[in-house]
């Protein structure tokens, strides 16, 4: 097993960014605070069909969803265990239908939202 393992790898190519490589950004939004479209230790990103961008904001207890250019559109959550609040947001992800899941690291769970935040489900516990 262990040289098929090993076999597999060796015709593996893998891509390293070396300091050679030349990166643009092209856009950068978000200072640090606690105001609309401020951050506090962002944890996750995810983007949506629309191509709203989405951030678990960690630090802040919440989540907002930005234009694909950064311009605020709205947040949800404040520090709790109560629906649609969090305790420490660490991920983030949206799917095709529009739904967002938040990753409610201090809670052991995870919550299910509309793109705009209105709470719709959740599911785990500590253990």
């Amino acid at each position: 097993m262990g040289v098929l393992v090993l076999l597999v790898l060796l015709g593996c190519s893998i891509q390293v960014a070396t300091a050679a490589d030349n990166y643009q950004v092209v856009a950068q939004w978000g200072t640090f605070g606690s105001g609309d479209g401020q951050l506090d230790s962002p944890d996750g990103i995810a983007v949506d069909n629309a191509g709203n961008v989405y951030v678990a904001d960690y630090g802040n207890n919440r989540s907002q969803k930005f234009t694909s250019n950064g311009t605020f559109l709205t947040k949800w959550g404040t520090y709790g265990s109560g629906d649609g609040q969090f305790s420490y947001p660490m991920g983030i992800a949206a799917d095709n239908a529009g739904n967002v899941y938040v990753v409610d690291y201090g809670n052991n769970r995870i919550q299910k939202f509309t793109s705009n935040g209105t709470f719709l489900t959740k599911w785990g516990t500590d253990g």
